[in-house]
């Protein structure tokens, strides 16, 4: 659990924000919290991940690899 006290969360910022991933291939995205007072927090391992397209390509919520995204074969 993610308890911010004091500054209230004015965004998500996914890095990188559009991306094509190939069959079999990983790669990893990011999520940056920004806050109402000037702050920012890597909420990577944080929030729950999920795809657009789940039969191209899926997203990993597990410990360690969250974020972690793999293309499945067409």
């Amino acid at each position: 659990n993610l308890v911010v006290e004091g500054s209230t969360l004015s965004s998500l910022q996914v890095s990188p924000s559009s991306f094509s991933v190939p069959a079999s291939i990983k790669t990893g995205f990011a999520v940056t919290g920004n806050f109402a007072n000037g702050d920012s927090l890597d909420l990577t391992g944080v929030v729950a991940w999920t795809s657009s397209a789940p039969s191209v390509a899926t997203v990993s919520n597990a410990p360690g690899s969250q974020g972690t995204a793999m293309g499945l074969t067409p």
